[in-house]
């Protein structure tokens, strides 16, 4: 039975939640991705820092990022006051990047809820869209108020040595918050307007489905390889040795996160910070080259890996409630989702590869007198992270046959439930006639 547009003319009306949430999440991208957040000055210095790193610094410090310099600052240099700039605008900006990521891909969540909504389809429990929104509001609202609480510590304990002026970021987020709270607002108005939400009955009975042995196997094989696969990319991308380096007795490696042993003082010194400081020093060394390869490297890697996460996340609503017996959104979303993660995740490595040029032959040169002359090669963490799309691969495939052939499962469970309720309420007359024959 298909809701008629007369049943609930309210409906449109998902319009306005949907264009605030849009401008609301446009906004968190608009502010972590500008290029400037605080000026800190004093007699000896003028930084203008971005929520990342240092976009208008003298020239040794141009791009610089908080971590980096909370590194080289606090560990090598006998300067607390400076330490303790550094190392509240890392924690800072730390926690907003992550609290406001968080508040992104919620927020994408209650969008595609709303867009489903406004075209008739079944969204999941109207209590996941509220919480979803709820929880978007709270961790932007949250980590924008966090950001401020320990910048302005920052500058009330040091107000003597420098000063702090905020700029467009900040701003923007706290614009931004004001959106937050009317996207809430007129979500929960126009829900308690329009009351219970009807949608188009899918011809194609997934209840039915469940039913069936076959697909409900498919199903959580599915589960399994893709559980599977999860706690395999996330060991890769953790475990510490994808890279190593050798010359005559020294050698380092790392992960995608931190080199090892790569400089005396710093046991765990972090690529991009190897990078700034080697590059600052002879732009032109096959190091720089290295160091810099492998930070692009990894900030590629894991641009892919969010993408393929984000992916997970909506694949894993279409397939709880198809586990419900649910028809989620469009049909061609679910396709979508599935496919993308073993996409994504396979593209976070190929691009790793190609980008950081380590030598993945397991055939590395290696200078003892000259380690300009020693190739970066990689190590174990690869082999573990593409293991993953041996599960992956196959989860997607199995996926899409199964949820392909959804039809014809619903039709043969619903023919094989008719024959069973036919029998059983035949006449005891008419079904021993029928043995007899």
């Amino acid at each position: 039975m298909k809701a008629s547009p007369t049943q609930t003319p309210s409906r449109e009306l998902f319009w306005i939640p949907l264009i605030f949430f849009s401008s609301s999440i446009s906004l968190i991208f608009v502010s972590l991705t500008q290029k400037s957040w605080v000026i800190l000055e004093n007699e000896e210095f003028s930084f203008n820092m971005s929520l990342a790193r240092c976009t208008n610094c003298p020239s040794f410090y141009e791009n610089w990022t908080w971590k980096c310099f909370t590194k080289f600052v606090c560990d090598s240099i006998d300067n607390s006051t400076n330490c303790m700039i550094y190392s509240y605008g890392f924690k800072a900006s730390s926690l907003l990047y992550f609290l406001d990521l968080i508040s992104y891909v919620l927020g994408l969540i209650v969008i595609e809820k709303l867009i489903l909504a406004l075209n008739w389809r079944y969204y999941g429990n109207k209590a996941v869209l509220s919480l979803s929104a709820v929880f978007m509001v709270l961790t932007h609202v949250s980590g924008i108020l966090i950001w401020f609480f320990i910048e302005w510590s920052d500058f009330e304990t040091f107000k003597n040595n420098f000063d702090l002026y905020f700029q467009q970021g900040p701003i923007i987020g706290l614009i931004n918050i004001s959106f937050c709270f009317l996207s809430l607002a007129s979500l929960w108005i126009i829900m308690w307007k329009v009351g219970k939400i009807k949608h188009i009955q899918n011809s194609i009975s997934l209840t039915a489905c469940i039913k069936s042995k076959t697909f409900h196997s498919w199903m959580i094989v599915v589960g399994v390889l893709l559980g599977i696969s999860f706690f395999t990319v996330l060991y890769a991308t953790f475990y510490d040795t994808w890279i190593i380096r050798f010359h005559e007795n020294i050698s380092w490696n790392g992960g995608l996160f931190y080199c090892n042993h790569c400089e005396e003082l710093f046991p765990h010194l972090e690529w991009e910070c190897l990078s700034l400081e080697y590059c600052s020093i002879d732009p032109s060394s096959r190091t720089c080259k290295i160091f810099t390869d492998i930070s692009d490297a990894n900030e590629i890697y894991f641009l892919f890996e969010t993408l393929a996460l984000v992916s997970f996340i909506f694949f894993m609503q279409a397939y709880i409630n198809i586990l419900r017996g649910k028809n989620y959104g469009f049909p061609i979303m679910s396709y979508i989702y599935v496919v993308c993660i073993p996409i994504f995740n396979l593209l976070a490595l190929i691009s790793w590869v190609l980008i950081s040029n380590v030598d993945i032959t397991f055939s590395c040169k290696s200078d003892a007198k000259n380690i300009e002359k020693s190739d970066a090669c990689s190590y174990y963490g690869p082999l573990i992270h593409i293991s993953s799309n041996l599960f992956l691969i196959p989860m997607a495939a199995i996926f899409c046959y199964a949820f392909y052939k959804r039809e014809s499962i619903s039709n043969r469970v619903k023919m094989e439930e008719i024959t069973e309720n036919t029998e059983r309420n035949a006449p005891k007359s008419q079904i021993s006639s029928k043995n007899e024959s």
